[in-house]
């Protein structure tokens, strides 16, 4: 009786881990993120991803390192400390949504981080 009763415990929490674990993971969003090496074709990498098992939808993106970014408004001068510049596509937002959370302002043209937009009240581009 006792073996029976311990059998059973180990079977209801492995099956209740495993029920957790896929309820967890049922609202993640996966953004994999694929560098290629300078001078490989771009749309061949990007039809070997898409083709990868899995994958549901594949956009090329750009990123550029930059020293900082600086505004000036009002009078005033907010600068950045050194970072990256990325590139999204049009469509980037809808075929992978929940990957960008607009916080304020618009939509389109220059996005910055949250991190960046504490720094920089607003710039010039907005």
């Amino acid at each position: 009786m006792t073996v029976a009763l311990l059998g059973s415990l180990g079977t209801f929490f492995a099956a209740s881990k495993a029920q957790m674990t896929r309820q967890a993971a049922a609202g993640v969003i996966v953004d994999w993120q694929v560098q290629i090496n300078q001078g490989a074709d771009p749309a061949a990498a990007g039809r070997t991803v898409l083709g990868a098992p899995g994958v549901v939808a594949s956009l090329p993106v750009s990123y550029a390192d930059t020293t900082g970014l600086t505004a000036t408004t009002a009078g005033t001068t907010q600068v950045t400390g050194p970072g990256q510049v990325l590139g999204l596509p049009p469509g980037y937002s809808a075929a992978f949504p929940g990957e960008i959370r607009y916080l304020t302002g618009t939509h389109g043209g220059v996005l910055l981080a949250q991190q960046d937009r504490r720094e920089l009240a607003r710039l010039p581009w907005d």
